[in-house]
């Protein structure tokens, strides 16, 4: 395993003319309460959250476009159901044709039996007769054929309609799904992304973290006061105490600047810039306190920091604090979520 180390300094001071007092906590309180911080998923656990949000997706998707084809299916020629409504339809047609043709049979029968004279003899008006009753049966007949052949197209065609009916259904609650889908898909992916970056700011590299109490720092050349209106040059001193090679050390500075009275801070007032032995630009310590990491840092040796502390000419007097004037303290990573007062590793 490789190992990483994050250390903490915090530096403490009295500034003069006009005075204010730089003091420093022990410890950082935690960003977060703790509970939260254990509950937090590694970036393997998002990976494979995301990778899951990825494969639910690509379901809904194929779910959908499945329901979509089912609905356009139910339009085609070949579908059973649309088969079932014309060959029905078909039915009606000739049942209706049938019965046309049998209410005209009933109405020429009739109309023979009317033509009769009183000559005809009684078997002309027999045959006449029966031909009226075997017609006047076949119309009934043909009726009954024709009701029952509608019935079924109405048949055929309400089941068609219940059967497109199920199917829009179906791809709405599908397109639904592939929304929801997409949506915790980009939630995943965005908190994948958003876990990544803030390690790769952090240095966390998915790894956990150890106390490691032999990686310290010393802070020398930092005077009792400063005066206000100016800036001070110190320097930080960090040591690998321990056995091994350190890959990244992330030092970790913080100034906490009071007035007088001790209840107002003023840290806006006091200015803390960092740079490396090697170089002579200056650079801010960052809104997290972090500076660049010290990469690596071989069992035994040191590293030196130049520091320096400005104060702002509008700064206002304070009592200087009867405690050590300097204090020193290491942070656990990840940074962002426990501050104490150990050095760490990872």
């Amino acid at each position: 395993m490789k190992f990483r180390r994050i250390l903490a300094t915090a530096v403490a001071t009295a500034v003069t003319t006009p005075a204010l007092l730089l003091s420093v906590t022990p410890a950082f309180a935690d960003d977060k309460p703790a509970a939260q911080t254990q509950e937090k998923p590694s970036i393997a656990e998002l990976e494979k959250a995301a990778a899951a949000a990825k494969v639910a997706y690509d379901e809904a998707v194929a779910a959908e476009n499945a329901a979509r084809d089912a609905l356009t299916a139910l339009d085609s020629d070949t579908d059973p159901l649309v088969v079932a409504v014309k060959a029905a339809k078909a039915v009606a047609t000739g049942a209706a044709t049938a019965k046309t043709e049998a209410d005209q049979a009933v109405v020429d029968a009739k109309a023979a039996v009317d033509a009769l004279t009183e000559t005809a003899t009684e078997e002309e008006r027999t045959a006449a007769a029966t031909t009226l009753t075997e017609a006047e049966a076949t119309a009934v007949a043909a009726a009954d054929a024709k009701a029952a052949a509608d019935a079924k197209v109405v048949e055929a065609d309400d089941a068609h309609d219940d059967a497109r009916v199920a199917a829009a259904r179906k791809l709405g609650q599908a397109q639904k799904a592939t929304k929801e889908a997409l949506a915790d898909m980009t939630a995943a992916d965005e908190a994948l992304a958003k876990a990544k970056e803030e390690a790769a700011e952090e240095g966390e590299d998915g790894e956990d973290c150890v106390p490691e109490a032999r990686l310290t720092t010393v802070v020398t050349g930092l005077p009792s006061t400063v005066v206000a209106g100016t800036k001070v040059a110190f320097k930080l001193r960090v040591t690998n105490g321990t056995e091994e090679t350190m890959d990244k050390v992330l030092p970790f500075v913080y100034v906490h600047a009071t007035d007088e009275s001790g209840q107002d801070g003023i840290d806006d007032l006091v200015h803390l810039q960092w740079s490396s032995a090697s170089s002579s630009t200056w650079k801010t310590v960052d809104n997290k306190h972090y500076m660049d990491a010290i990469s690596p840092l071989k069992a035994g040796a040191h590293a030196d920091v130049k520091m320096r502390l400005t104060v702002d000419a509008a700064a206002p007097r304070a009592t200087a604090s009867p405690s050590s004037p300097v204090t020193t303290s290491t942070t656990t990573a990840p940074a962002e979520a426990t501050r104490t007062s150990k050095a760490t590793s990872s």
